[in-house]
């Protein structure tokens, strides 16, 4: 897995069984507020986020909540942006 941080790739480990688990269970509550609150969802598994194009940063965290959507309530398509 690697992330691009001001325009350098950058490399890092993969993680373990039990950090795997934890991002599950916070995505599985992340969800359930979204659908309670109808505002926002969860999402895991290193989804890009790009957090600037100039210099270019995309990261892919363990775990994130977004609040927009688009107009269905469904998760945006493609790479989040900040």
């Amino acid at each position: 897995p690697m992330d691009l941080i001001c325009g350098e790739v950058v490399e890092w480990s993969l993680t373990d069984a039990r950090h795997g688990a934890v991002c599950g269970l916070v995505t599985y509550f992340l969800g359930m507020y979204a659908r309670q609150s109808r505002r926002g969802y969860g999402v895991s598994g290193n989804a890009g986020v790009i957090l600037s194009r100039d210099p270019a940063t995309v990261i892919g965290p363990d775990v994130a909540y977004f609040v927009g959507s688009d107009p269905n309530g469904e998760p945006v398509t493609g790479w989040a942006e900040d």
